[in-house]
C-alpha cells in the first residue's frame, strides 16, 4: 500500500535514490519471452504494463480493429522504458500521487 508522503526526509530520500538507482540499473529482463517488446536499446521494464494503458495519445500509439474487438496497440511507444521516466514516475507514487495526477504532470 501507497502512503500519502508529501515531504521526504533526508534519510528516506537517500534510501529512496539508493533503491531507484539500483533498480533502473538491473530492470531489463533479457530472459523475458516478450523481450525487447519495443523495438530499443536498453529499455527500462520496471513498467512491464504502462499503468496508462490505454493511454489513447495518438502520438504513443493507435487503435487496432480486430474481428472481435478494439485493441489499443502501443507496440510503437518507448516512453515508459525510459530510465528518467520510471523514475519519475516512482518519485510522484512516492510521494502518493496516483496514475491519473502523474499523467496529469508528466505527461
Amino acid at each position: 500500500m501507497l502512503y500519502n508522503i508529501v515531504i521526504m526526509d533526508e534519510i528516506s530520500r537517500y534510501y529512496f535514490e539508493k533503491q531507484m538507482l539500483f533498480s533502473l540499473t538491473h530492470m531489463c529482463y533479457e530472459d523475458c519471452p516478450y523481450y525487447a517488446c519495443h523495438n530499443m536499446k536498453k529499455q527500462n521494464c520496471f513498467f512491464c504494463y504502462c499503468p496508462f494503458y490505454p493511454c489513447e495519445d495518438e502520438r504513443k500509439g493507435k487503435w487496432l480493429l480486430t474481428e472481435t474487438k478494439k485493441v489499443w496497440d502501443c507496440s510503437p511507444c518507448t516512453w515508459i522504458h525510459e530510465d528518467e521516466v520510471v523514475k519519475k514516475i516512482l518519485e510522484l507514487l512516492y510521494e502518493g500521487k496516483s496514475f491519473p495526477e502523474i499523467k496529469e504532470i508528466i505527461w
